[in-house]
């Protein structure tokens, strides 16, 4: 393993038995046997080397490896991780200061949503479709944070089930010939029932 994976790995070790706040960068060497110069070669503070692992595990498990089609397995198997990690991220999820983890994690996870939605749309997004990204990304991580309250209620297929069930086909599968065909049903069932609601609210103002 080189120094920048031997000081993350100790850092981890660290989070996972006392709350983030309560350890210092100090710690952080001594544990990974650097020292205070070569951690701020890496690391511009202990915030930056927590959200630098998080990036590499997040990013190996949700993005790395996607194909446009397998959102469902790589979602379930974040879930899985949360999950399998609920001490360290308990001590974790309520660290203040800069650059929180959870603002993070909407930060990272509403880019990937819109790159998924960019790749089919081949164009740039507008701000309406930017903020549905960041809306699925904001309910995601409420799913993640739900995963460690309560990991001993959780089924991650169940779960990545419901969250399927929120976001557009466009914002987590590519436009195959089979994934177009699944938009075009979606987008039709959605303007469907937007004309059913709005035919509603008419006959509604006119009783």
């Amino acid at each position: 393993m080189d120094t920048k994976g031997i000081i993350i790995r100790a850092a981890f070790e660290l989070f996972e038995d006392r709350p983030f706040h309560k350890i210092s960068v100090e710690e952080i060497i001594q544990k990974a046997h650097v020292s205070r110069r070569t951690f701020y070669q890496y690391f511009r503070d202990k915030y930056g080397l927590m959200h630098e692992y998080f990036r590499a595990r997040i990013g190996s498990i949700l993005i790395e490896g996607y194909d446009g089609t397998n959102w469902f397995g790589q979602t379930k198997n974040s879930f899985d991780y949360f999950l399998s990690h609920a001490p360290y991220l308990l001590n974790i999820k309520n660290t203040h200061g800069q650059d929180p983890l959870w603002d993070f994690l909407i930060k990272y996870v509403g880019e990937f949503y819109a790159s998924v939605k960019e790749h089919n749309k081949k164009a740039p997004l507008s701000r309406e479709e930017l903020l549905i990204a960041e809306g699925i990304a904001a309910v995601s991580v409420h799913f993640y944070q739900y995963c460690i309250n309560h990991p001993e209620n959780i089924d991650s297929k169940e779960l990545t089930e419901v969250l399927s069930a929120m976001i557009p086909v466009t914002y987590r599968l590519y436009n195959t010939a089979e994934n177009a065909e699944k938009a075009e049903k979606a987008e039709d069932g959605e303007n469907a029932e937007n004309a059913e609601n709005a035919e509603n609210a008419e006959n509604a103002e006119q009783s």
